[in-house]
């Protein structure tokens, strides 16, 4: 459902997201240039860690990632 620009600003105060492009512009989250290239983190961002990792242990063997998504990789 697509609104009227008039009836999208008094109803954007309220917090809600009335269609796809209202949700993907209030919840993208703007990766800094050169931080990605090839599909490789070129360096460290505090920001996507905090954004994406719930936390990092470290085994005998190795460590394992827990993402805020529930996954677990063991490295």
């Amino acid at each position: 459902m697509k609104l009227d620009p008039d009836e999208r600003e008094e109803q954007e105060l309220h917090g809600a997201c009335y269609d796809y492009d209202d949700f993907f512009r209030w919840t993208k989250h703007p990766v800094p240039d050169g931080l990605i290239l090839n599909g490789q983190i070129t360096r460290f961002d505090n920001d996507l860690v905090i954004r994406y990792l719930e936390n990092v242990m470290v085994l005998d063997d190795g460590f394992a990632v827990t993402f805020k998504a529930g996954i677990t990789i063991k490295v």
